[in-house]
């Protein structure tokens, strides 16, 4: 998450393709946090929702669209890194 706080700050002063690439930076950094912690399982009696809810804050952020949670784990637990990324690239 360090390196998404990082790369949020150095959008304010962006644009264009610059900013794109920012922030397909920050869409695989997001996708990659997402799927390994739900993957982790680090906690054993909850649903993930704090992930869920760090994830849809940074989409926000980016003026993107957040996730639905309903699915979500399952899809970060069968999908390989790729097409689970895919997804994050669909909230426009």
């Amino acid at each position: 998450m360090d390196q998404i706080k990082i790369l949020i700050r150095q959008r304010d002063n962006l644009n264009g393709e610059q900013l794109k690439k920012i922030d397909s930076q920050i869409l695989n950094l997001l996708s990659n946090y997402y799927q390994i912690m739900i993957n982790a399982h680090p906690f054993v009696r909850i649903n993930h929702s704090l992930f869920m809810n760090q994830v849809n804050l940074v989409l926000v952020e980016l003026g993107k669209k957040s996730l639905p949670h309903a699915e979500m784990d399952w899809l970060a637990m069968i999908l390989d890194s790729k097409q689970f990324r895919m997804l994050f690239y669909e909230t426009d």
